[in-house]
Formats: C-alpha cells, structure tokens, sequence
C-alpha cells in the first residue's frame, strides 16, 4: 500500500466511531477489505499534503471503531512505521518499549485469552 493511502487509511480510521464501522461493514457486504478500500479513497486527498492534513484534523478524536484501544495504539506504531520506513526519516531515539510490548501482547493473545466483550468486537 502506497505511504499516501496508509496515511488515508489511519484518517479514516481516527474517523470511524463504532456505528459508522458497523454501517459502513453492512454497506461494504461484510466485506472488510472492500470496507476498508472505500475508507482509503473517502480520506485520500488529491495530494498527499491535502492527505496528511486530513489526518492531522481527525488525529485528536476520541472516538473509535469497535476494538480494544490497545489494537488503535498498535495500528499507530505499526502503520507509522509503513510511512517512516519508505521516507526514510530516521527512527526515534527516545522509546518507551515496555508500553508498546504490553500492547502488542493484548493484540497478539490468541482469541481465548481475549476477555469475552473485546472478543466479540471481532467475531
């Protein structure tokens, strides 16, 4: 995915509130792949600058698609790294490890180590 859509993707995603994602699930056919590609071209801008202003206006939102706000954080990280690595900018030099970890651990537990009202937000 190009570092332009990426960028489209996280504004949709800092957009989307639990309804919208439902909705926009059922209008998509359950299709989460055709969900998510009708995100990326509603938030992609005609540039990339028009694209990352658009994320920088929704990037403060509080309110999130249906999914433990650690998978948010990991998206975050995971997806800032799709936009740095291609840029080439140089890695921060100032991490807290053990926040990231803990939160790629949540994410990463297999389904049955999920408690029961974040897994249904996947089922």
């Amino acid at each position: 995915m190009p570092v332009h859509d990426v960028v489209a993707h996280l504004a949709d995603t800092a957009r989307t509130t639990c309804l919208g994602f439902v909705a926009g699930l059922a209008r998509a056919g359950f299709d989460f792949d055709r969900q998510n590609a009708r995100g990326v071209a509603r938030e992609r801008g005609a540039t990339p600058r028009e694209t990352l202003e658009r994320l920088r206006r929704v990037a403060p939102r509080r309110p999130t698609p249906p999914a433990p706000l650690d998978s948010r954080l990991v998206e975050e990280v995971v997806h800032g790294e799709d936009i740095r690595r291609p840029l080439g900018p140089p890695a921060p030099t100032r991490r807290r490890p053990s926040s990231g970890r803990s939160a790629c651990r949540r994410v990463l537990r297999p389904p049955s180590a999920v408690p029961r009202s974040s897994s249904r937000a996947f089922a």
